[in-house]
């Protein structure tokens, strides 16, 4: 009988050793009642302080120049009083303000006289806006004039 004895006790012990290979990473842990210390390190972080930027530049629109005088109407020429706010362009008057707008929404014809290039003297060209495409003509003024 020592020898069975003796035979379950190896036994016991490989499979004890088989269990730590199997589960050598639960073992690793701390068991119950242990303490584990761990050191963490801390780092200095410096704050950096964060500025809040103004921009005091006035807007390129208006009716005034840099100079403190009033920019003039393209459409009539007088003194501007208002200004577009979707394009920025000086207007006198309620009737200027329709151009503007019928031009912007495309319902001028445009003539280009002049396309520019290196023999031009004018670096863009130069066009003028005629009428409106549905204009109607003077009396006794001949069609597409």
């Amino acid at each position: 009988m020592k020898i069975k004895s003796k035979n379950t006790y190896a036994k016991l012990q490989n499979s004890s050793k088989e269990r730590e290979k199997q589960f050598k990473e639960l073992l690793l842990l701390p068991k119950f009642g242990e303490t584990v210390r761990t050191q963490e390190k801390q780092e200095v972080v410096e704050e950096v302080e964060e500025e809040e930027i103004k921009i005091i530049t006035p807007s390129p629109v208006g009716i005034y120049l840099p100079d403190g005088k009033r920019k003039k109407c393209p459409i009539s020429g007088r003194l501007a009083q208002y200004f577009d706010p979707q394009s920025g362009i000086p207007y006198n008057s309620v009737d200027s303000f329709r151009i503007l707008r019928d031009v912007q929404d495309d319902m001028y014809y445009w003539a280009q006289i002049d396309n520019g290039g290196p023999e031009s003297n004018y670096k863009g060209g130069i066009g003028v806006y005629m009428n409106k495409w549905n204009g109607r003509n003077a009396k006794g003024v001949p069609e597409g004039f």
